[in-house]
């Protein structure tokens, strides 16, 4: 009897075996999900209210609307961001850059699609367009994406409002703080 047990465990131990060994041939066969390996790049519209001189571009705009995008996608788990400035197109943050009165609201059909091709070409120059793009901004900020068409691209914040988009924006800042107020008991 005792026999019978030992090879019969030893055969369930052979089989549990092979069908492992059998599972690990095939996952390692499947193509597995993985986090993209793209960056997650911002872009956030420029605003019209602007400090007095000459700034770098983070701390250019003042707008209650651009310091939440700026908060959220501070906190959130974004590569890289940049400003869709109406006069300078693509910005980095740390650019100095002096305070202008333009804004795509002020802008003709034919300015804004101007500024889209310039500001789309400044994003294939940095290899961005390449990435995974998130625009943060009006639809006349979001008209770079028909020259950007093989581009990757998200827009969080299309078909709110403002009083939506900061909602949504804080809630998210919220729920990605580690010591936001409904974390603690």
């Amino acid at each position: 009897m005792m026999f019978g047990v030992k090879y019969y465990l030893e055969s369930c131990v052979t089989i549990v075996h092979w069908q492992t060994r059998l599972t690990r041939i095939f996952l390692d066969s499947m193509p597995m999900p993985s986090r993209s390996s793209k960056k997650k790049i911002a872009l956030i519209a420029c605003v019209k209210q602007k400090r007095e001189g000459k700034h770098t571009a983070s701390e250019l705009y003042t707008s209650a609307w651009f310091v939440k995008v700026k908060e959220y996608i501070e906190c959130s788990d974004f590569d890289e961001w940049y400003i869709l400035s109406a006069k300078h197109h693509l910005v980095s943050p740390g650019d100095e850059i002096d305070a202008y009165t333009e804004h795509l609201n002020q802008f003709k059909p034919k300015q804004i699609k101007e500024w889209a091709e310039i500001t789309a070409q400044q994003v294939k120059e940095r290899r961005l367009e390449q990435e995974q793009l998130f625009i943060f901004g009006s639809e006349k900020y979001r008209s770079i994406i028909p020259y950007l068409p093989d581009s990757q691209i998200e827009e969080p914040l299309k078909g709110m409002g403002i009083s939506q988009q900061m909602g949504w924006m804080h809630q998210q800042s919220m729920e990605k703080e580690p010591f936001s107020d409904k974390n603690h008991v």
